[in-house]
């Protein structure tokens, strides 16, 4: 890393060796095509001379024919030159985990450095992290010279801070930026020592590191100070927010529990005014029902008694129809005899005075005026049967008026037979 900080003020000089390097490769394949090696070092000096494509597509097709690590060593060089950070990681730890120990201090520093460029170009905060953690095991493993690793340590660790405190409030942690202030103290204490007298090969310009050594205890330090009050009130922000919603919830919640209770309320109470309702109509129901029956019976009974008073009425009627109709015969009849035997007695008993005509019109005249009332009070019985009984009965009852018209006609005949029967008396 730190070669790639300090450039180079030699490109022009590099570049004519890069083109003259390229020549001979090229000869070299001519001569031998199968050349493996050859063929590498062609795809480096186009890798070096930012052909990358055309190094990347010669690395390819040697891949499988040579067996060695440095294949994949230069593909992890030249993606990471292409920004293809992921490959470029894949291509480290393939050539770390087949070829070399795991705690090969170079190709963790390749990994360190392929993490770091990823989180830059992504803006991630974990990548830069792992990259972090590479370059610890880097520094960790290895057994000769430390200051270059070292650096690479620092470096990260400031790069990370200056990241951290751009980042936008909502994105920050405040474990990140605790962690990040304390990983800044160290780059600051690294780049203080490696600035120092008593660094003899010291991997950057010593002032360079003063300061940045400067830069980060005092302005970068205080930003993330900064950043880390603005993390706590907003986190504290977030909590108020986050209990008002919360509470709001809880009393909509709340709310909503009592609408449902009032409304179950409301339902229950409705259902039971329903309930007595119903059992008030049922009842009124089975009253009116109970009514309806005994109405029904009393009307039967009514019915039942009516028709029997009518018919002992009919009965009765018939049975008083028929002795007036025999007792008017034999009171015609007996009329009869009785005023000839008068008008025996009246002949025999010459000493009674003879009746004038006066007081026989006089006796005559009661006689019917009683047989037109007696005739009169049948024709209203007779009228009244003739009302409730049959046209049988009506016959009897016209029977009944003719006898007493009969009866009538003997009352006058009679009479006047007597007064026939009289007149010859007279004469003897």
């Amino acid at each position: 890393m730190a070669r790639d900080i300090k450039g180079s003020s030699n490109d022009e000089k590099k570049k004519r060796y890069y083109i003259r390097a390229i020549e001979l490769f090229t000869k070299v394949l001519s001569v031998d095509p199968k050349n493996v090696y050859a063929a590498q070092g062609l795809a480096i000096v186009y890798i070096e001379n930012k052909e990358q494509n055309k190094g990347l597509d010669i690395l390819r097709k040697i891949r499988d024919s040579l067996n060695d690590i440095s294949i994949y060593l230069n593909l992890g060089h030249v993606l990471v030159d292409l920004k293809q950070y992921s490959k470029a990681i894949e291509n480290y730890g393939i050539a770390l985990a087949r070829y070399l120990n795991p705690n090969d201090s170079k190709i963790l520093s390749f990994l360190a450095r392929a993490w770091y460029l990823r989180g830059l170009s992504e803006k991630s905060f974990p990548y830069l992290k792992k990259s972090l953690e590479y370059c610890q095991e880097a520094l960790d493993s290895s057994q000769v010279s430390k200051s270059s690793l070292r650096f690479n340590l620092a470096y990260v660790q400031f790069q990370t801070a200056e990241f951290i405190s751009k980042f936008p409030v909502e994105q920050r942690n405040v474990d990140d930026i605790n962690e990040t202030i304390l990983n800044l103290n160290e780059a600051v204490k690294t780049f203080t020592e490696l600035s120092s007298d008593a660094e003899k090969h010291s991997p950057y310009p010593k002032q360079e590191l003063k300061a940045r050594a400067s830069l980060g205890g005092t302005t970068l330090l205080n930003r993330l100070n900064v950043c880390l009050e603005e993390v706590k009130e907003n986190i504290n922000k977030v909590e108020e927010k986050l209990e008002l919603a919360k509470k709001l919830r809880e009393e909509e919640e709340a709310s909503k529990v009592k609408e449902a209770e009032e409304a179950k309320a409301a339902l229950q109470a409705k259902e039971a005014e329903l309930a007595k309702e119903r059992a008030k109509l049922q009842e009124q129901a089975q009253q009116w029902a109970e009514e309806a029956r005994m109405n029904v019976v009393v009307d039967d009974e009514d019915d039942d008694k009516l028709f029997n008073e009518e018919t002992a009425e009919k009965e009765s009627k018939k049975k008083k129809g028929g002795r007036k109709a025999g007792s008017t015969n034999k009171g015609a009849k007996g009329k009869k005899k009785g005023r000839k035997n008068k008008a025996v007695v009246e002949d025999s008993e010459e000493e009674s005075p003879e009746p004038s005509d006066n007081e026989s019109e006089e006796q005559a005249s009661p006689r019917k005026r009683k047989s037109a009332v007696s005739g009169d009070e049948d024709e209203d019985d007779d009228n009244i049967s003739a009302k409730s009984t049959n046209k049988k009965k009506k016959f009897k009852s016209s029977d009944i008026i003719e006898d007493s018209d009969d009866e009538l006609d003997d009352d006058l005949f009679g009479g006047e037979e007597n007064n026939e029967e009289s007149k010859p008396n007279d004469e003897d």
